[in-house]
């Protein structure tokens, strides 16, 4: 009876001593596959990290056409303006000059008829 009981014991403690292995196993692989994640997770953010920061260059340089366009907009505006006042002053001095060559040759009729 003692001999049944005791082989009864090591047989139940070679079953839980399996039992540990398995589960030691398990954990092992259980942790390999986290540090797989991790791993993967880590590569992950820096790509997107870089990613960001190309994002966040890009976005600046946008922001910076964006301001010079807008400048040369202004530029251009200012420039127009300029140019339609010129044109503007150009046809009045034409058309003053037209008057006053008008002017001339009425004045010099009327010196011609009072001589």
């Amino acid at each position: 009876c003692q001999q049944a009981l005791i082989r009864s014991c090591d047989q139940r403690v070679a079953e839980l001593q399996s039992l540990d292995v398995k589960r030691d196993a398990d954990c092992k692989e259980a942790c390999k596959a986290a540090l797989r994640t991790n791993a993967r997770c880590f590569v992950l953010n820096l790509k997107l990290s870089k990613e960001k920061k190309v994002a966040e260059d890009q976005e600046q340089r946008l922001r910076a056409s964006d301001e010079r366009c807008r400048q040369l907009d202004e530029e251009l505006q200012r420039l127009k303006a300029v140019h339609d006042g010129r044109e503007t002053c150009e046809g009045k001095c034409k058309r003053l000059e037209r008057e006053l060559e008008q002017a001339r040759e009425e004045i010099a009729a009327k010196c011609s008829t009072v001589l």
